[in-house]
């Protein structure tokens, strides 16, 4: 008579399990590895804080504004404890290009060389080249006579050591404010 709660294993010859049931556990195991290693991969895990960085620094330049009708030039004028450079990114705060972004009046879109007052450019570049890298935006628009800083943060669409370009912003006549990431990156936020 066999006990209710015990276990009865078959057992080759030599006392243990057999071959395929050692191939089975084998090809368990590695699966459960492989699968581990992709959901919970470190390059997988830091782009996230990449992103939660450079989207506090967004939210931040934009309180700033507002405080001071100026753009911060530096992450230690912010008052983030945010690091510059890390292991896995650097983060930088820059004046947008000469040349752009472009804006609209009465719905014409037109280029116009934008100063440190009126836009300001965050990177996020990444320092690995299997992660993506991140740029965000913040531009100064006229809302019923105020002014008013709108955001974006656009993504490369694959891996890259290069930072996306400056995005574009437009407004209506209405005072609606567009923003659209460029080839190469997609708008998150």
């Amino acid at each position: 008579m066999t006990h209710p709660h015990k276990v009865n294993y078959k057992f080759n010859k030599l006392g243990g399990l057999g071959f395929i049931s050692w191939i089975v556990i084998v090809f368990l195991t590695l699966g459960i590895v492989a699968i581990a290693q992709t959901k919970f991969s470190p390059r997988r895990a830091l782009q996230p804080q990449a992103l939660t960085d450079i989207a506090s620094i967004t939210r931040a330049q934009q309180a700033y504004f507002l405080e001071q009708d100026t753009f911060a030039d530096s992450i230690e004028k912010l008052g983030l404890a945010i690091k510059t450079d890390t292991e896995t990114y650097r983060y930088r705060i820059s004046p947008p290009p000469i040349t752009g972004p472009f804006q609209s009046r009465n719905g014409k879109v037109f280029s116009e060389p934008l100063t440190l007052n009126k836009s300001v450019m965050i990177t996020a570049q990444a320092i690995n080249p299997a992660m993506k890298s991140y740029t965000s935006a913040v531009f100064v628009t006229k809302l019923k006579g105020e002014k008013n800083p709108v955001a974006v943060i656009c993504e490369t669409e694959s891996p890259s050591r290069i930072p996306p370009a400056m995005p574009i912003f437009t407004q209506d006549k209405f005072g609606q404010v567009q923003s659209n990431c460029l080839k190469g990156s997609r708008k998150l936020r």
